[in-house]
């Protein structure tokens, strides 16, 4: 079994490298937005940003997708979003739920400094990954009619 000449030619390997960039786009604004928000607040705002980021680089690097209907396509992008918000959301309170019972454990500085939430949104990517992949390439970006 060869390598690959490169992982770029690999459509889930540029899902992936998008996925980070949109991901640090992500964590970086909630990391910022908690400075002057509560934690859900801080998350809703980091996911927005990060989720324009991710719709235009899979729209024209990922997927190159050339369909002209970019009104549905935006439809379609918002409806997996949602589903993908809901799978993220509910994994970073669960795990906020969690390690807010274990906080007396925790040193001052890690409770102030907001490691809990960036560790509770890092747990919530990697489902909402791979359900994002699936519907993303099916439903929003692909070549042919647009199913929804």
């Amino acid at each position: 079994m060869g390598f690959p000449r490169s992982l770029f030619e690999w459509r889930f390997g540029k899902f992936l490298v998008v996925g980070v960039v949109s991901a640090l786009l992500d964590i970086g604004f909630l990391w910022i937005a908690l400075g002057f928000l509560p934690s859900q607040g801080a998350f809703s705002v980091g996911y927005v940003i990060g989720i324009a980021a991710h719709f235009c680089l899979n729209k024209w690097w990922t997927f190159q997708c050339r369909r002209s209907d970019i009104h549905v396509q935006l439809i379609q992008y918002a409806a997996v979003t949602a589903v993908n918000y809901v799978v993220q959301f509910s994994v970073f309170s669960l795990v906020i739920f969690v390690l807010h019972a274990e906080s007396a454990l925790l040193p001052a500085w890690a409770v102030a400094s907001g490691i809990q939430q960036v560790f509770a949104k890092m747990c919530a990517i990697p489902p909402s990954t791979i359900v994002g992949f699936l519907l993303f390439r099916k439903n929003v970006f692909s070549q042919g009619k647009p199913s929804l």
